[in-house]
C-alpha cells in the first residue's frame, strides 16, 4: 500500500525592523499671581478756559507733570485748578505690567451732546519713571516693573476750536455722548 503523505510546509517570514524607543521630555510651567486691580484716583481736569470770537484755536496740552501749555497760543485764557489723571495699579511686585490705550476720549457739552471736544492725544506713565510715556497715538504698549502698588499719571491734549465756532459750556467725558479714556492694564 502506497500511501502518500503530503506535507505542507509553511514558511513564515518574519520581517524584523529595528525599533528604537525615543523619549522626549516636555516641561510644564505655571505662573500664579494675584489679579491686577486698578483704582481711579483723579480724573483729568483742564481747568477753566475763557475765549472770545477772535480766539484762533489750537492744541492745548496738560502734561503728566501737570503743566498746561498752548492756551495763549490758541487764544484762550486759562484759570482754575488743573490736575492730571491718576490711577493706582496693584500688582505682584517684580512683575511686568503692560498698559495699552483702547480709547482716547471725547468730551461733550453738558447741554448739547453735539458740541464735542476730542482728545488730540493721551499720554501716561508710572509716577517717577524715567522712560518715555505711553501714548494713545502709538501702537506700542507701555510697560514697567511693578513695585506692588504703582501710580500711573495721565495727561492729554485737546484740539480747541476757534472762538467763532466754540460753544460755552461744561465739557466732560461723562456727559451724554462723551467717551472716557480707556486704558487696558495687564501682566506682560
Amino acid at each position: 500500500m502506497n500511501t502518500q503523505s503530503k506535507f505542507v510546509l509553511y514558511l513564515i517570514l518574519t520581517a524584523s525592523t529595528t525599533t528604537y524607543a525615543v523619549e522626549q521630555q516636555i516641561g510644564a510651567h505655571l505662573n500664579v499671581s494675584t489679579t491686577l486691580s486698578v483704582t481711579t484716583l483723579t480724573n483729568i481736569n483742564f481747568g477753566i478756559f475763557q475765549f472770545t470770537s477772535n480766539s484762533v484755536g489750537g492744541t492745548v496740552n496738560l502734561s503728566t507733570s501737570n503743566m498746561l501749555s498752548g492756551v495763549p497760543q490758541a487764544g484762550y485764557i486759562s484759570s482754575g485748578v488743573t490736575s492730571v489723571g491718576s490711577i493706582n495699579i496693584s500688582a505682584n511686585s517684580g512683575e511686568e505690567v503692560m498698559i495699552n490705550c483702547a480709547n482716547q476720549g471725547t468730551m461733550t457739552s453738558a447741554t448739547n451732546m453735539n458740541h464735542v471736544l476730542n482728545m488730540a492725544s493721551v499720554e501716561y506713565h508710572k509716577q517717577g519713571a524715567m522712560n518715555s510715556p505711553g501714548n494713545c497715538m502709538l501702537p506700542a504698549a507701555y510697560t514697567f516693573t511693578s513695585t506692588g502698588i504703582d501710580t500711573v499719571l495721565i495727561g492729554g491734549s485737546l484740539q480747541m476750536p476757534s472762538g467763532a465756532s466754540m460753544n460755552s459750556g461744561s465739557y466732560s467725558t461723562s456727559n451724554q455722548g462723551g467717551n472716557p479714556i480707556t486704558l487696558t492694564v495687564s501682566y506682560l
